[in-house]
């Protein structure tokens, strides 16, 4: 079962229809809309008891590695940091701060304002942290599923004329009453807010994801928009909330809006889930990315089961239009990638389920989609939402490097995993318990020359996990990084498996900007201490992870980059063992440079042939080549594409 719902809109894309226990057995992912805990009430008057924490007979040997442990302060329940979608944690460069969002009122160490209050807590070193109440709340207007960032004008390199952003629904304690945005100068003196009314009725768009604010003076938001009539929830369109920062009354100023024009879904049941907002530096031009059931298809067999579809800006989000059908089935970079152990349909085909999304735009403007996807299970139109149902499935960075309709994918890495449901995570008891998913999310650096995706999985060999048990009990925190500029890419690095909190990180945040020190970056990742009582309803203190570092020594090697004169590459038979055949296509007629080199950078293999327009192909004789990883590498006028051959 691939999504565990964690709030109310419990949109139960993973519920298994029975219960399997082949690998290749199908289970139907559907969207049954039974309605979980009512996360808008009040707190309990009584959290209710401490649960023993149940881990199995493993030694976890001492730490070797330089990560440490930082803590920040904690929340009164779990329910502050129960969504990867919210911006909790955030860095600015320019001011050299790191600042991390929750609410307050929990007595794991001090504590600090009130469970209805948005509590920071900040740093200029990423080792001292100093944690306050920003936005007190009131019993009448109680602060719930906060995000928070940093706001620094253009030019700005004094902390003290930056803002701190919030975002979240108020309830009354009986039901939510609004969705505020409240603004807070950097030294708290003033505190603004800006409040949009929710829907009469049913209706509630409830803001939690994707806030951002940009150095020109606007903020984005989204919220997924839900009509509830108190047993069910069904999907509305997505709204989009833009604010404008009035530099007189130091306040971020919010409108909300319809996303327009509609998702274009087969089944309306499956429009605008996990919606995701992400714009260049200048704030005009973006993307709105959801998942749905992409009604464009241009067959049934291409037609994917949920997948990204994908709205662009140019004037700030004034307007939007509707991008291409992205079309992933059997995309080279999965069907012909032998490191990517999608188990396809039946039919021996790649089509995806995507799950977890967040996205970000890169200094070129060209969006970043990483997701968690699993196969679906046949290329019947019946079969669509059927995905295997021990396959753990992986991570996958969608982008378009030039803002337009010619997508690239990398495959970044196979999960070990699948979420863990509420009922198995051993996170309280009956209703009362919580699960987890790999809490997916993206960032990038300032200037957006940087791009990386963060997330956690279980080590399945060290904690003996096989089978139906192997879920994400024990999750590490992994993370990948793409520099776009010279696109070049680092493999998936696990970076607690070595520390001494291996297995021991739940409910992570990762910064969605990152340190830049010449060609390393580091990451700002929180994590959140639930095995500390054990009950959602009884506090969690949150920690900040120092040490989540890519050198520049790892970023390694391109692939599928890009190169609008080569497209169609395909190589065959991958593995290879005497020849290899390399078809491509060429939009005109040119020379073509084409390199081969092993994993240690060096030149194995170089020439250059005439390439006529259209369809080419080329041979090479790799017979005396040893077993292993090879890439390729094609230049044209200046343009270049890579890809793998492996020699068995």
């Amino acid at each position: 079962m691939r999504k565990v719902v964690l709030f109310g809109l419990a949109l139960a894309l993973s519920a298994s229809v029975v219960a399997q226990t082949n690998l290749r057995s199908a289970v139907k992912h559907t969207n049954d809309l039974k309605k979980q805990k009512e996360v808008s009430k009040d707190d309990p008057a009584v959290a209710g008891p401490t649960i023993p924490w149940n881990r199995p007979n493993v030694t976890v040997p001492k730490g070797t590695s330089d990560l440490t442990l930082v803590p920040l302060f904690s929340s009164v329940n779990v329910y502050s940091v129960l969504l990867g979608t919210q911006n909790a944690l955030d860095y600015n460069q320019d001011i050299n701060t790191v600042m991390f969002s929750a609410r307050g009122g929990g007595n794991v160490g001090t504590t600090v304002g009130t469970s209805n209050d948005i509590v920071t807590a900040m740093s200029n070193d990423g080792i001292s942290f100093l944690a306050s109440v920003s936005a007190p709340g009131t019993t009448a207007e109680r602060y719930r599923y906060p995000s928070g960032v940093l706001y620094n004008p253009a030019g700005n390199t004094d902390p003290n004329n930056a803002f701190k952003l919030f975002q979240a629904p108020v309830t009354s304690g009986s039901g939510w009453i609004l969705n505020r945005f409240t603004t807070v100068s950097y030294d708290g003196a003033s505190i603004q807010t800006s409040d949009v009314a929710l829907p009469t009725g049913i209706e509630s768009p409830l803001v939690r994801e994707s806030l951002a604010a940009y150095p020109n003076g606007t903020a984005i938001a989204t919220a997924t928009y839900t009509e509830d009539d108190g047993t069910n929830y069904t999907l509305k369109q997505p709204r989009f909330y833009k604010g404008t920062f009035d530099a007189t009354t130091k306040v971020f100023n919010f409108a909300e809006n319809n996303l327009e024009p509609e998702v274009p879904c087969y089944n309306p049941i499956y429009k605008g889930l996990y919606p995701v907002a992400a714009f260049d530096n200048s704030g005009m031009v973006g993307y709105y990315v959801v998942i749905g059931d992409d009604g464009r298809s241009p067959s049934d067999e291409h037609r994917a089961s949920l997948q990204p579809i994908v709205y662009k800006t140019t004037d700030g989000g004034a307007t939007w239009t509707i991008m291409d059908f992205i079309d992933l089935f059997n995309h080279p970079a999965l069907a012909n990638n032998p490191n990517c152990l999608l188990l396809g349909s039946r039919q021996g085909d790649i089509k995806l389920l995507w799950d977890e999304v967040d996205a970000v735009v890169d200094i070129n403007g060209g969006l970043h989609i990483f997701g968690t996807v699993t196969s679906v299970s046949s290329n019947s139109i019946d079969s669509t939402f059927y995905t295997w149902n021990l396959e753990a499935g992986g991570v996958i960075e969608l982008f378009n490097p030039y803002g337009d309709n010619n997508w690239m994918v990398n495959w970044v890495a196979n999960l070990q995993t699948q979420i863990v449901d509420a009922e198995v995570s051993g996170y309280g008891s009956g209703t009362n318990a919580q699960g987890w998913d790999m809490r997916l999310q993206a960032g990038k650096s300032a200037d957006g020359n940087y791009v990386y995706a963060i997330w956690t999985d279980t080590d399945t060999a060290f904690w003996g996990l096989s089978g139906a048990d192997k879920i994400n009990l024990y999750p590490d925190v992994f993370g990948y990084a793409h520099r776009v500029n010279d696109n070049v890419i680092t493999p998936a690095v696990n970076f607690t498996s070595n520390s001494d909190f291996l297995g021991d990180n739940y409910y992570i945040f990762a910064s969605q900007h990152c340190m830049v020190n010449g060609g390393d970056i580091t990451i700002p990742v929180t994590n959140s201490d639930i095995k500390f009582n054990n009950n959602p309803d009884q506090a969690v203190g949150h920690r900040y992870i120092t040490g989540i570092t890519f050198t520049a020594d790892q970023f390694v090697v391109g692939v599928n980059e890009v190169a609008k004169n080569i497209s169609n590459v395909q190589v065959y038979p991958n593995p290879a063992n005497s020849e290899a055949t390399i078809n491509f296509t060429m939009e005109k007629a040119a020379n073509v440079d084409i390199q081969i080199t092993n994993i240690l950078g060096q030149t194995v293999y170089s020439t250059r042939i005439e390439a006529a327009a259209g369809a080419n192909t080329t041979t090479i004789d790799v017979a005396s080549y040893k077993a292993g990883m090879y890439f390729y590498t094609m230049i044209a006028n200046g343009q270049k594409t890579t890809g793998k051959i492996s020699v068995r």
